[in-house]
């Protein structure tokens, strides 16, 4: 019975790829793969419940996925790949080379970029003189803090790259894409390390949830670019 419940859903899956499918059906359908001989219909319902959402269920920690009865170490590091593997894929398919000539198209850029971190990541964009991408790199984990990011590796970062501007970056798992007193100080000090080397920040964005704010079309933050 189960193997011919899997066949129809894997023939829904090709022919018409996730569309009419119930959150909890496109949860059941990956956890085929992780657990071959289990009915993972109650598994994808549970994990559903659990966390409130499909993307509640791919955010979640995999120590709490593992909370979950019948969620194993296969099934929860299964699960963990599927964001990895999309930011991989949009990664690649939207690969450096995007000019980014406005604060909208340099957030969406940005959100792409960060799907499925879930902890406090600043990065930088590296950028030619029409501000075209020439690559992006993460430059801490877990804070903003000047102390925690390796500015002299930010400098190395923008003089491999022969970059003429960046962008900063950093995520507010809160979900609150609001500057703290930290953030401002970390953009000071970078701001001042790439001088050094005449390369500009030419914005400071800071994503959280769905929405960003950019700190140089803030009136409040403005001068830090432009001084």
């Amino acid at each position: 019975m189960h193997d011919g419940h899997r066949m129809r859903m894997r023939e829904r899956i090709i022919n018409s790829s996730l569309d009419g499918l119930a959150p909890h059906e496109i949860i059941e359908s990956l956890l085929f793969y992780a657990l071959p001989r289990v009915n993972t219909n109650e598994i994808a319902h549970d994990l559903i419940n659990a966390f409130g959402s499909i993307s509640g269920v791919f955010d979640a920690s995999y120590e709490d996925l593992l909370k979950v009865k019948g969620i194993g170490a296969n099934a929860a590091t299964l699960i963990k790949m599927v964001p990895i593997m999309c930011r991989a894929y949009i990664g690649d398919k939207y690969s450096d080379g995007e000019i980014l000539g406005s604060t909208e198209l340099s957030g969406q850029y940005l959100q792409r970029k960060y799907i499925g971190i879930l902890e406090e990541t600043p990065s930088i964009v590296l950028m030619d003189n029409k501000c075209r991408v020439i690559n992006w790199c993460i430059i801490g984990h877990g804070s903003m803090a000047a102390a925690d990011i390796n500015v002299r590796k930010v400098i190395e970062f923008a003089v491999r790259c022969n970059a003429t501007c960046t962008i900063l970056c950093h995520n507010h798992p809160s979900g609150v894409a609001l500057p703290s007193r930290q953030d401002i100080e970390t953009t000071r000090v970078i701001i001042n390390a790439l001088k050094t080397i005449h390369v500009a920040v030419v914005d400071h964005i800071i994503l959280g949830g769905n929405d960003f704010v950019s700190l140089a079309d803030s009136a409040e933050y403005a001068y830090l670019f432009f001084d």
